[in-house]
């Protein structure tokens, strides 16, 4: 069934575009200093495996990623294993039992604290392992005093190592749990007498200690407290005998909140920057959110090595997505969606974003699936490319030789720009237009111009969602005529078009084709010359001859739905003219951009051939 959609061509990034066609007579490759964009950072999948982890930590010493795994997951259950982050392969298993929760590593890599989520005080328990050993070195007991005569089932929630000793620790303790936690510290498996327990005198109930994270000397830990109608962030002295409660800042988190402590601020999951010694917010960082609500609390991970937060997030009937943001200045750096490696359901479930962690060299390990099943951990690195504008070379390019891009260069000259619309972007060996809103359209050109052409090929595909692709070409110094060789792959229909700035937008031809291959497949569009004229090609069957068109040609991509996912492969363009056409000609487009123009409703264009039998001739 043909789409009934409009699609709005973009004015601005079509005046980008005639502007860097005007500049396109140099030489040689050169590189525009006044263009100069910010780095491009995508996302590298390196690795899925199949786990789906309760927690996760990372292990510089062994390069390894230690995790404990759901119930339902199809292996490895009931056990922590050591995951080799670059092959997936599990270089250890170590029998845990049913419970697990939290996991802590100490800094020297030699042990691992387990928390358990108890069914009885008799058998809450903190499991210590021996890492060398890979053994159970001991359980430690939570039914302690004062929590063994005040809860029936206690649980180890969040854990602090102290740097320089491994075998001290901070955890707080969930009691029954919902009606409160405790704060307690351990050394070599026995407690310190002073344990603290927060509650709020306004009210009957406990309040949480949701996340602990310690100041740069180990005398004082910093816990995100929540009650019903406010959050604070309590500041928590460490002395020989225990923890003892000194202040509580409100608005500095949120509740149920993630933290992070670092470089001397507290960083929380939504989005805060605080001041722990100031007792300020420092500012935030503006998170992708749903309209109308705050913004979605996820994991998070800070880079050090870049000065850079990466939050992940998820949002209902959205691909997970990570917000990656300068330290400092608390400046976006990208959105970038996870929809080519993260699949937005699992199993029927939405998918979520439920643990990121830093590794090492810019590399991330991410935990999505459904809470439940079916989760993955995704491995992947966080590459900067050179977003520089770079204008393409034009004498002698295309003299005897073809030119071919397979988009791993990502300074080969197509549009490289993000806004709140659309993408224009290379992405793993492919060059990719995201279309976030759906009937959208959009172009993107290197600056090739056919002029006497002998060929020119793209490969192309809707990697997801519902959209429309193909070549524009015949593009004129003033912008007012241009064509474009589009599919519907869905539909199996190609369509020719005519943009004409007296008559608008016509159909030349449109025809369903049994050659079109359906989504997510590739299909391969063709321009040659024959005789004098201009041959369209599907997949190496003529489709359609038309008069031989000279001008600019490009790509084309638009949208039927929200995130639509169009990718490109494989550019051929072969010339003979050189050296590069009269630039007069070409400087107009700058001067007259204008192109810019509703695209028409493809179902109206096709109204004519409807009551026709689609044709294969």
């Amino acid at each position: 069934m043909l789409k009934k959609r409009a699609f709005v061509i973009f004015a601005c990034l079509i005046g980008s575009l005639l502007t860097l066609v005007s500049l396109n007579v140099s030489a040689k490759t050169e590189f525009d200093s006044a263009d100069t964009k910010k780095p491009l950072i995508v996302a590298k999948l390196e690795t899925k495996i199949d786990v789906s982890p309760i927690d996760m930590v990372y292990d510089p010493h062994q390069n390894v990623i230690w995790a404990t795994h759901f119930p339902r997951s199809p292996t490895h259950t009931k056990h922590l294993v050591a995951i080799d982050p670059e092959t997936g392969e599990t270089k250890a298993s170590i029998s845990t039992g049913p419970g697990t929760r939290k996991l802590a590593l100490s800094e020297d890599g030699t042990v691992m604290y387990i928390g358990y989520q108890s069914v009885s005080k008799d058998s809450a328990k903190i499991r210590k392992i021996n890492l060398i050993s890979e053994t159970v070195e001991v359980d430690i007991p939570l039914n302690i005093e004062p929590l063994g005569g005040k809860c029936s089932r206690l649980s180890a929630e969040e854990f602090v190592i102290f740097k320089d000793n491994p075998h001290s620790f901070a955890v707080s303790i969930n009691c029954d749990y919902s009606e409160g936690e405790y704060l307690a510290i351990f050394d070599n498996d026995v407690v310190r007498p002073n344990i603290l327990g927060l509650f709020n005198p306004a009210t009957p109930f406990h309040l949480n200690f949701k996340e602990l994270e310690p100041s740069e000397v180990i005398t004082k830990l910093y816990a995100s407290n929540s009650g019903s109608t406010a959050s604070w962030l309590d500041s928590i002295e460490v002395s020989d005998d225990g923890v003892r409660f000194l202040d509580r800042a409100e608005g500095l988190v949120e509740g149920f909140a993630e933290m992070a402590f670092y470089a001397g601020h507290i960083y929380s999951s939504y989005g805060h920057k605080s001041d722990p010694v100031k007792r300020e917010t420092v500012g935030t960082y503006p998170l992708k959110q749903t309209e109308g609500q705050r913004p979605t609390k996820g994991p998070f991970a800070i880079n050090p090595n870049t000065n850079q937060i990466v939050y992940a997030h998820s949002i209902w009937d959205e691909p997970v997505a990570l917000d990656v943001f300068d330290l400092d200045s608390m400046e976006v750096l990208e959105r970038i969606s996870l929809e080519s490696f993260v699949p937005t359901r699992v199993s029927g479930y939405q998918t979520e974003s439920y643990d990121l962690i830093y590794l090492k060299d810019n590399r991330f390990a991410l935990a999505a699936g459904s809470a439940f099943s079916d989760g993955k951990i995704y491995v992947f690195e966080l590459v900067e490319l050179d977003n520089r504008t770079y204008l393409p070379s034009m004498f002698n390019r295309y003299c005897s030789q073809p030119y071919q891009d397979d988009f791993s260069d990502p300074n080969s000259g197509w549009r490289v720009e993000e806004n709140d619309l659309v993408l224009h972007r290379y992405l793993f060996g492919e060059y990719n237009i995201f279309h976030e809103r759906g009937d959208q359209w959009t172009i993107s050109s290197r600056g090739d111009f056919w002029n006497q052409s002998r060929f020119v090929e793209i490969d192309g595909k809707v990697e997801h969602k519902e959209g429309v692709w193909g070549l524009f070409f015949g593009l004129n110094a003033d912008g007012s005529e241009i064509y474009t060789f589009e599919l519907l792959p869905d539909d199996k229909r190609f369509v020719v078009l005519r943009f004409t700035s007296s008559n608008g937008w016509e159909l030349v031809t449109s025809a369903v084709r049994d050659e079109i291959l359906p989504s997510p497949q590739w299909n391969t569009l063709s321009l040659k010359q024959s005789n004098g004229h201009l041959q369209l090609q599907i997949n190496n069957v003529d489709v359609y001859h038309m008069n031989q068109q000279e001008g600019l040609i490009g790509l084309t991509g638009g949208s039927f739905a929200a995130n639509t996912d169009i990718r490109y492969d494989n550019y051929t363009f072969v010339d003979e003219t050189c050296p590069y056409p009269n630039q007069q000609r070409i400087s107009a487009l700058e001067l007259n951009p204008t192109f810019i123009k509703e695209k028409p409703n493809i179902q109206d264009l096709l109204d004519e051939l409807v009551q026709e039998p689609a044709s294969n001739n």
